[in-house]
């Protein structure tokens, strides 16, 4: 009895230190998963599924203008030449390209924004240029998750720390992992993160693998390279850019921000440069070697995914930029005109090696499938033509298991797949924009089949190519921007409703006719559509014209009112001379003050801005 007595004696002792100690571990906190706003406007393409829709938040609509434009850290004077911003209607975060420091000033390539346009956090030196291919994530917490071509990490507004304050920003830095080692190949291209209902993160890269991590730790899990081992028969051709090449590439705003130039290039010569390049129809990088005039090598890459601003001349190498497609590539004197080299001066190569499928964009997301388009590679880079559309199983550890592909051979694609009631829509083309076509393929649990309804082969095709991501319509179907590849001389111009049931036309809108001005206006940028809590369905899309000799601009951000497809207003982009590229040109957001009224539209530029648009006074 005495026995039990001094045990149970003990046992109550440590009971009592248990309960007073139970309360310091119940006040522990542990982190809530990452959980973004189920109103959208907080990832690439506002959602997992990959919508380009917004719902109920509204959009300003009577007095609207500027309300306020930031370009005062080098970042964002460089502008982003990805999708850019998301936000969760508090805060907006946008990635941007500045690829060197200038005179001690830090990179500054991720801003996070209030309300007021005031800088709340900005990168330092942390991240590289190519986090401007990658579209951060914003959750209702106020964290953020981006990323370089190396590394990704998470952001916590809300753990002030030591004091939260844009010149610290490792304060409040909750992980940060380097992937970039992780694999011996990997990748000059991050694309834009997303997350699976179990809470782990998706990275396709460009060339390389696909990366999984914990959203909450950022440890790395898993990778995968589609298909790996691929065999690839030889062929001749000419040799595609090297990764080792593409870090290079990137061109600053000015000739004197150039590193260590080996010309210099006179304002006036500049000014004229720029003009004759982008007059030419260019838009692809290759390396022209200005010893011999030959082209080492060209890219099948188009300008639209490349910080492509001016011409670089440096260590007796010009990086130009060439007609789209894997066409025969020119290079000009841009003074004298003169041809100084073709791609026919090129001797075709024995091109071989080990392949597989790199994914060609972001990936869309279902629950815990993810489905992203991929293309077969020579050594990651040097693209077969052959793609496929792929459905991958993300499993509670982040494994990635592939359930089914389609193969859609011989094919590119510009954009992320959009998933609409258990059925994938994207676009393909074939060189040069060549042969557009619209898929509709349906995910059947094991297999990826066209739809039913839709003609033999699960495709329509349209007269023109589609640009940038397609945009749902909770009415029905999705919208797409009809224009051929050419920035410079486009035809069609337009906005068409797309009908998923059949694969026809259900209805279009004409920039030029919504300008009525009489100038030609190309929408080129994401079609953010948003819907009100009074039911209002608004679309704002970017409308720009230029001069036939690129003197004059006009680059408006505008509004379209969906029920009855007017224009609601539209809003001028200053910009200087032969500046026509800087327009808003990715997607946009929606943040609203403390009382949720008020809303701002936020977007950023391609060469340089980020801007809020509102109710001025």
């Amino acid at each position: 009895m005495k026995k039990r007595t001094k045990f149970f004696g003990v046992g109550a002792v440590v009971l009592l230190i248990l309960m007073a100690f139970m309360p310091m571990v119940l006040t522990i906190d542990t982190p809530p998963a990452f959980t973004l706003p189920e109103w959208g406007g907080a990832m690439v393409h506002s959602d997992p599924h990959q919508t380009d829709y917004i719902e109920c938040l509204d959009v300003p609509k009577n007095q609207v203008g500027i309300v306020w434009e930031n370009e005062e850290t080098l970042g964002e004077k460089s502008g982003t030449i990805g999708v850019g911003v998301a936000g969760n209607r508090e805060i907006a975060a946008c990635t941007f390209h500045r690829f060197v420091p200038k005179q001690g000033e830090p990179l500054d390539n991720l801003g996070i924004y209030e309300y007021d346009g005031s800088l709340r956090w900005k990168s330092d030196n942390i991240l590289w240029a190519s986090a401007t291919f990658s579209t951060p994530m914003v959750d209702i917490y106020n964290r953020v998750i981006a990323c370089d071509h190396i590394k990704i990490l998470m952001i916590d507004l809300d753990d002030i720390m030591d004091g939260n304050h844009p010149d610290y920003p490792e304060k409040n830095i909750q992980w940060l992992t380097e992937f970039g080692n992780i694999v011996p190949f990997c990748t000059g291209i991050p694309f834009s993160p997303t997350i699976t209902e179990n809470g782990i993160i998706v990275l396709p890269t460009w060339g390389g693998p696909i990366f999984t991590f914990d959203s909450l730790t950022g440890e790395p899990l898993h990778h995968i390279y589609l298909d790996n081992g691929v065999i690839i028969d030889p062929y001749y051709g000419i040799p595609e850019m090297p990764i080792a090449d593409y870090e290079a590439v990137f061109c600053q705003q000015t000739p004197t921000d150039l590193p260590n130039p080996s010309v210099e290039i006179p304002e006036e010569s500049y000014r004229r440069t720029y003009e004759a390049v982008f007059c030419q129809q260019t838009d692809n990088p290759f390396k022209l070697n200005i010893e011999n005039n030959t082209i080492e090598w060209t890219s099948s890459t188009p300008y639209g995914a490349l910080p492509f601003n001016t011409v670089t001349v440096e260590d007796n190498t010009t990086l130009f930029v060439a007609p789209r497609g894997r066409s025969v590539v020119k290079a000009y004197d841009a003074i004298s005109g003169e041809l100084l080299a073709c791609s026919d001066l090129l001797k075709e190569e024995l091109i071989s090696g080990p392949g597989w499928y790199a994914t060609m964009n972001s990936a869309c997301v279902n629950g815990n499938r993810v489905y992203v388009l991929a293309e077969c590679m020579i050594l990651g880079y040097l693209p077969t033509g052959d793609s496929r559309l792929y459905a991958i199983d993300v499993g509670s550890e982040g494994e990635l298991d592939v359930a089914w592909y389609f193969e859609i051979s011989d094919r590119s694609s510009q954009a992320t797949p959009t998933f609409i009631d258990g059925t994938l829509y994207f676009d393909s083309y074939l060189p040069g924009g060549e042969d557009p076509r619209i898929y509709a393929i349906t995910d059947y649990g094991d297999s990826g089949e066209p739809q039913s309804g839709w003609p033999d082969g699960g495709y329509v095709e349209p007269d023109n190519m589609t640009w940038f991501s397609f945009s749902s319509d909770p009415r029905g179907g999705f919208w797409y921007i009809d224009s051929n590849p050419s920035p410079f001389q486009p035809s069609g111009r337009k906005l068409i409703h797309f009908n998923t049931v059949d694969g026809t036309f259900m209805e279009e809108i004409v920039i030029d006719d919504l300008m009525a001005d009489e100038k030609e206006y190309t929408p080129m940028s994401v079609m953010q559509i948003c819907e009100s809590q009074k039911d209002d369905l608004i679309m704002i899309v970017s409308a720009n014209w230029h001069s036939p000799n690129y003197r004059f601009v006009e680059n408006y951000v505008i509004a379209i009112d969906l029920t009855d497809n007017s224009l609601l207003w539209k809003v001028l982009i200053e910009s200087d001379d032969y500046d026509w590229l800087n327009h808003a040109s990715g997607q946009y957001t929606i943040l609203m003050d403390e009382e949720d009224a008020n809303p701002l539209v936020v977007f950023c530029k391609w060469l340089g801005g980020i801007m809020a648009i509102g109710v001025v006074e």
